[in-house]
Parts: C-alpha cells; structure tokens; sequence
C-alpha cells in the first residue's frame, strides 16, 4: 500500500515499490506566496517552544477522515498524494490558477482535489472533453487531471499537452490501462510513476517541455503551407476537375482551413485568421 512518510516540513510518498517521492516541502519560508500559515509554536511535554508543521499536520488528519469516503484506499492514497504535490506548487502562485478536468464523468467525484477549498480564493476549475479542447486557450491552465482511457489515449495526451502550460502539472490516473501506460512513455520525456496499489498508477507531468519533441504538433505557419500545398494539388490542370471525389477533398480542406483559423484566433494571430479567410473564400468558389 502507498505510504506517506511526514519529515520536518516535508510529506513523502512511498510506493508498492519501495520508490520515494518527495511529495510537499516547506523549508524556505520565502516560497510561501499563499495566505496559507505553514508552521506555529507550541510547547512540547516538557514545556519547550517548539516549531509544528501545521498545515502537514492538517493534511494528515484531513487524509484519515477521506479514506472512509473514497472508493478504496488506494484510490484515497492517489487523491492525496495529487493533494501533496498541489499544496506544494500553489505555495508559489500569488496569482489565480486555472485548473481543468479532461473527460471526468460524475461518476469520478473521488478522484477530484478534495483540498483545493483550501486555495479557492485562487482557483478556477472547468471540465474539458479532450474531443474539442481547441475551444480553449492554448497553454491556458496551470493544472489537468484526466483518467487515462486505452481508447483514447493518444487523444487525451494531444489536448494534456495544448492545454497544459509551460509550469503547470498534469495528473493522470490509470487503472489496468496498459496500453495507456505505453502512450505516457511514449509520449513524455519526463514523467514521474507512483504506483499507489497494484492495479492503479498515478503519473505526473511537470511543465509542456516534459513532452518529446517530435510529438509536438506542426505550427500554424507549417499547418497553413501544407493546406495551401494540398489546395494547389487539387486546383492544378486548365480544366477544374469537378468529379465527387475532387470536391470532397476540396470540402476536407475548407474543413482544415477552418479549424486553423480557429487555432490563430486562440493564437491571436488576426494576420492569419484574414489570410485564412481569404483563402477559404478562394476555395469555396471553386466548390460552388
């Protein structure tokens, strides 16, 4: 079972397999930009002032009273230890935080933070579906929770890295999911493994930069230059090819045109949103 080890001023967690994790550390006053009081003074048995870990501590006790909600303990370890590791970073922020929750059903309330009323003067939390994540601002959100889903896998990992900011953290949980296991370790350079039980793996992702390079989507110039390449393929010859499959292609492309002016308006690219739309009336004369 996953452990939880409590040093002075710091939580660690230890897994099924003996790995540990420094998981929450206050050992630099000056990191603290939150309204959150770390520590206080008390006497000890013998009556000496003694500094205590109290917002540890609260953690801790706060720790023991979810176990009995959760649906297992294991699933209460994995929550908190996503707890820990979100105290430690909203420690820093004196700003909000954006959070968001990639395809979480009402059925997964308990993997949800349970301790984020802690920091709510300073967080924002919505649902994302990963089908249509463009609707939001590219590298918008400070923290992603998601449950890993072998079906679809890869295109929870394509929305995790759009949305995730250059310091934010992603969290994802797993259950059974090998093929998902495969995708993380595929797809991330830089990934941090908690086994919390023997059926359940909690991963964590520090920052966009912890994605491989060439998993990287193309950018808009590189996007635009290859519909205009495709769009010139179908345009070639002196007389315009009007057969079902030229105008389907040519209806595909208008689509791609489409979802790129979107991207440049979540880019705050207008340049390229007007040169987009120029283009795409281009082509739907040809349709028409």
């Amino acid at each position: 079972m996953y452990e939880f080890i409590h040093e002075r001023n710091v939580i660690k967690g230890k897994d099924i397999r003996g790995k540990t994790t420094v998981l929450f550390e206050c050992l630099d006053i000056y990191k603290n930009k939150s309204r959150l009081p770390m520590h206080d003074v008390d006497k000890d048995a013998s009556g000496r002032f003694v500094e205590t870990d109290i917002f540890i501590e609260t953690l801790l006790r706060r720790y023991e009273n979810y176990i009995p909600l959760a649906s297992s303990e294991d699933m209460a370890a994995c929550v908190f230890a996503m707890e820990f590791m979100i105290s430690d970073h909203l420690l820093s922020f004196s700003r909000p935080v954006m959070t968001a929750l990639i395809d979480a059903g009402d059925d997964e309330i308990n993997t949800l933070p349970v301790l984020m009323d802690l920091f709510d003067h300073k967080s924002r939390t919505c649902r994302i579906s990963s089908e249509d994540h463009e609707i939001y601002q590219s590298g918008g959100f400070d923290m992603l929770f998601l449950r890993g889903n072998d079906l679809i896998a890869k295109r929870q990992l394509i929305a995790a890295y759009d949305l995730l900011s250059k310091d934010g953290l992603l969290f994802m949980i797993a259950e059974d999911t090998l093929l998902f296991d495969s995708m993380v370790k595929l797809f991330c350079a830089d990934v941090e493994r908690h086994e919390i039980g023997d059926r359940l793996t909690l991963y964590v992702v520090r920052g966009s930069g912890s994605f491989r390079a060439w998993f990287k989507p193309e950018d808009l110039e590189t996007q635009y230059d290859r519909i205009c390449s495709e769009m010139a393929d179908c345009l070639a010859g002196e007389a315009p090819d009007r057969s079902p499959d030229k105008l389907q292609k040519l209806r595909d492309i208008a689509s791609e045109i489409s979802r790129l002016e979107l991207e440049a308006v979540r880019q705050k690219d207008p340049d390229l949103k007007q040169t987009l739309i120029d283009l795409k009336e281009t082509l739907l004369d040809h349709i028409v």
